[in-house]
């Protein structure tokens, strides 16, 4: 996935940025405008559907280890924390129980469903508020780096005025969005590694202490 992040953002920093740098001293902003917002524009939405693709991959990937392994990992325990409610425990005595493995492969199955439906029809974007309802609920924390978080937080104010508004005040320079994007670039790189761990977690430790049951 992040290898073809880095190619559709290569793709579209050689077609609307490259061609504007440097800048000559008798460049006009009106020269790159238009240019600079569908950069703008277009990496947001490479962004968006990265990070989306990510967290189904995992959702899906946590489901199925829980199913063949019984395998209990980070992804799968956001899932049902974020996603879930309680387990429905049958009280009828004349109808079998279901067992754990079985309410846990089912609340998993629904957690998942909610989660992809929210991602098709509440996430509009990748700012921090957003990434971080995709990112918990399959394990996983937004990069705590400033000058990330800053980069990001640009491109998705200049992203909503270019899709939102009519008039932009301070037409962005061609260099500006490059440097945020490869801000973001970087962190979606740590989001990339991140999510390559998260099934390997949690790494649990034998406990030496004794209990009395």
């Amino acid at each position: 996935l992040f290898i073809s992040l880095q190619g559709q953002v290569g793709a579209l920093e050689a077609k609307f940025i490259r061609p504007h740098l440097p800048l000559a001293t008798a460049t006009t902003p009106a020269s790159y405008d238009l240019d600079v917002r569908a950069f703008c524009v277009l990496t947001h939405a490479a962004f968006e559907q990265f990070v989306e693709d990510v967290c189904v991959g995992l959702a899906q990937d946590a489901s199925q280890a829980w199913l063949y392994n019984r395998c209990c990992s980070q992804p799968l325990m956001a899932l049902l924390a974020f996603q879930s409610d309680r387990l429905s425990i049958e009280e009828d005595e004349a109808k079998p129980e279901t067992s754990f493995f079985t309410h846990i492969r089912l609340a998993s199955d629904e957690a998942r469903a909610a989660f992809s439906k929210y991602l098709r029809t509440q996430n509009h974007g990748v700012s921090v508020k957003y990434l971080r309802h995709m990112l918990l609920s399959v394990g996983l924390e937004v990069p705590d780096n400033a000058r990330w978080l800053g980069s990001l937080n640009q491109l998705s104010g200049q992203r909503g005025d270019f899709a939102h508004k009519s008039h932009v005040k301070k037409i962005l320079s061609p260099g500006d969005a490059q440097i945020w994007v490869s801000d973001c670039m970087e962190m979606f790189a740590k989001i990339r590694d991140d999510a390559k761990l998260a099934l390997y977690r949690p790494n649990f430790v034998e406990d030496h202490r004794h209990y009395t049951i």
